[in-house]
């Protein structure tokens, strides 16, 4: 059974194919700022490339980081 309300972190199997995630902003997520942090690693330590489809961002208080690590 599932814990979390949205997967965190995700397992990319390259071979199979992209990944598509779609989260939902709701009220008081500054309550808990971790809910809306993903992390997705490849199954083969390939390079991941990330795309946004949809959606907007408010000037005053979103922030969008991307981190390379391994």
């Amino acid at each position: 059974s599932l814990t979390e309300n949205y997967c965190l972190d995700n397992i990319v199997d390259c071979a199979v194919g992209p990944v598509n995630t779609t989260f939902c902003y709701f009220n008081n997520i500054d309550d808990d700022p971790s809910v809306a942090t993903f992390s997705y690693t490849s199954t083969d330590g390939s390079q991941l490339n990330l795309t946004i489809n949809a959606g907007q961002m408010e000037g005053c208080c979103d922030e969008l980081v991307v981190i390379d690590s391994d």
